[in-house]
């Protein structure tokens, strides 16, 4: 891959994941603004961070798919789907979302510890993630 590619990929890889932190961060204002109420704004927030800690795991599916290989890794990969679904049906939203800010924290250590990523893709991740953690703080403390 050329280098002009691979810079439009990362400048698109950048624009994508700051757009996909609009609903962590929108949503707390939304609450605060009075346009939705708390009920809504943390069943939203949960659901999305459940479909964003969905996403996380297809990344391993195409990893172990290209890369390794690994059975086991494919496995692992279905982990945070089913974390996801489960912590948002089975407990409160405000445990939900200390549940899910964990997991967000975890992915972004097993993916630092076994994806073989450039440089570029690990420090997005981990300031994405970190972002995305703090919004779930932002969100407990709006529900407290």
């Amino acid at each position: 891959m050329s280098s002009s590619v691979n810079s439009q990929l990362a400048k698109d890889m950048q624009w994508l994941g700051a757009a996909g932190l609009i609903p962590f961060m929108g949503l707390p204002f939304m609450y605060i603004a009075g346009h939705i109420s708390k009920f809504e704004t943390s069943a939203y927030f949960v659901t999305y961070s459940a479909i964003i800690l969905s996403f996380l795991g297809g990344i391993h599916w195409w990893d172990a798919y290209t890369r390794t290989q690994s059975r086991s890794q494919l496995y692992i990969a279905m982990l945070p789907s089913i974390a996801a679904l489960f912590l948002s049906i089975a407990f409160s939203a405000f445990t939900a979302i200390c549940l899910l800010a964990l997991c967000f924290l975890l992915q972004l250590i097993y993916d630092l510890y076994k994806l073989e990523a450039n440089q570029m893709y690990r420090q997005l991740r981990s300031m994405l993630t970190g972002i995305v953690i703090g919004c779930h703080f932002v969100m407990l403390w709006l529900l407290w």
